[in-house]
């Protein structure tokens, strides 16, 4: 079981919107209380520059107090890239924000939570761990 649990945007998103299922929430919840929930700069931008409102930026900047902060420096920055590299050489091609969160995760040894299949085809092709949590999330 790992310590630290970087949740991506993909997981957030539906907790903070409605509805949200119940087990979504507590499993963000629990890994709030116990002090194991991270996020990162990218997360971040991604979540707050999506707010609808001042009301939502204002709880989604809240909800992410509770969440220890990764650092982003040049070290997580050369992982997103080098990790795109060997990506593209495998023919996977993901996005820049999300190889960047992986490489955070990577470099900081965090368990990714999320909803996103780019990054299991990432954990293929890496290092990454990955909790996906597709099952938690509310039916449309």
């Amino acid at each position: 079981m790992a310590d630290l649990y970087l949740a991506d945007t993909s997981a957030w998103v539906p907790y903070f919107r409605r509805p949200v299922r119940r087990s979504l929430r507590e499993r963000i919840d629990r890994l709030a209380e116990t002090e194991e929930l991270a996020t990162c700069d990218m997360v971040r931008l991604e979540l707050l520059r999506g707010a609808r409102d001042d009301a939502e930026f204002l709880l989604i900047e809240a909800g992410l107090y509770a969440a220890q902060a990764l650092p982003t420096s040049a070290r997580e920055w050369s992982e997103a890239i080098n990790l795109g590299l060997r990506l593209k050489r495998a023919g996977v091609n993901v996005g820049a924000p999300d190889l960047l969160i992986a490489a955070v995760a990577i470099t900081h040894q965090a368990l990714l939570v999320h909803a996103d299949a780019d990054f299991e085809q990432i954990a293929q092709h890496s290092t990454l761990l990955t909790e996906p949590v597709f099952d938690l999330l509310p039916v449309a």
